[in-house]
């Protein structure tokens, strides 16, 4: 009975994949804002389909950095909240305002947020503080 490396890998391959996604998803949101969430969905729809015609660890590391791509769309949002917040820097991802509003991403905010009465439908919910926590 050998060695297996298979649990390893993937966590590895897990733990980059984290790790790659999260400053990705920081710089597409700035640059792009959340209009930027189809690329995430074509990569990781890719990666999953690419999983499917591959054997043995190729397959789930495929499979994980599509899944951790998809997740990614979840960040986005969050990561849009985050900016408007001011804990992150508008980019240029941020000037037309009219465009982003008619997007599909803003609907799925708003139904996201809605399922939680918390938020009360607000695409971004809470005030705006300094890293030190006092109010702006």
């Amino acid at each position: 009975m050998g060695i297996d490396f298979s649990g390893i890998i993937v966590g590895a391959a897990a733990f980059v994949a984290i790790g790659t996604f999260h400053p990705l998803v920081i710089k597409a949101e700035y640059h792009w804002g959340v209009g930027s969430w189809w690329l995430f969905l074509l990569a990781g729809l890719g990666c999953i389909a690419g999983s499917l015609f591959l054997h043995g660890i190729v397959s789930i590391v495929l499979g994980v950095v599509g899944f951790s791509s998809l997740w990614s769309i979840h960040e986005l949002s969050k990561q849009h909240c985050r900016v408007e917040k001011g804990w992150f820097p508008k980019g240029p991802g941020h000037t037309n305002k009219n465009k982003y509003e008619k997007t599909f991403f803003l609907k799925y905010l708003q139904i996201r947020h809605s399922i939680d009465s918390r938020h009360n439908g607000e695409p971004c919910h809470g005030t705006k503080t300094r890293h030190n926590g006092h109010h702006l």
